[in-house]
């Protein structure tokens, strides 16, 4: 369908869509013009996505002071049922040795965050969250005399 089909279907003239459009609450808005079936894709730039060849959703900055509010929200946002979480997981397991309490917080902390539909599905399918083509090699630069070798406990 298209928006003219869906303006028809209800009614609706476009001159009186095109002035909804135009109300905002919330400061400036950029509405891209895009067919109904797309209403679920993020905007995005060609150029860019050709680069990144990832999942992108960017927005233009068109007001100074909405773009503060959404750093400061972001910056600033509650995390304080998280360190509720981690603290009583702590006061649980004060008893054991530190390497069973820092296990059961990591896990505690793994399985109470919140996280995006995308890292969930990243974690249902086993999927790596992270790739990288450069790998990196350690090469000991020490003279053989000050070089340290400790063996991994299994």
């Amino acid at each position: 369908m298209t928006l003219d089909d869906v303006l028809r279907e209800a009614n609706i003239a476009s001159d009186r869509y095109h002035n909804a459009l135009a109300i905002s609450f919330s400061g400036r808005h950029l509405v891209l013009q895009r067919r109904p079936c797309n209403v679920y894709i993020n905007n995005y730039n060609p150029t860019c996505l050709a680069a990144w060849k990832a999942n992108m959703d960017v927005q233009p900055v068109l007001d100074a002071y909405a773009c503060i509010m959404y750093i400061v929200a972001y910056v600033t946002k509650d995390e304080r049922e998280m360190g509720e979480v981690l603290r009583s997981a702590k006061k649980e397991h004060s008893d054991k040795d530190i390497r069973s309490q820092i296990k059961k917080i990591g896990s505690v902390f793994l399985t109470h965050r919140e996280v995006s539909a995308q890292e969930a599905v990243f974690r249902l399918l086993g999927l790596t969250m992270l790739s990288c083509s450069v790998k990196r090699v350690f090469v000991p630069t020490d003279l053989l005399d000050n070089r340290v070798r400790i063996l991994k406990p299994s």
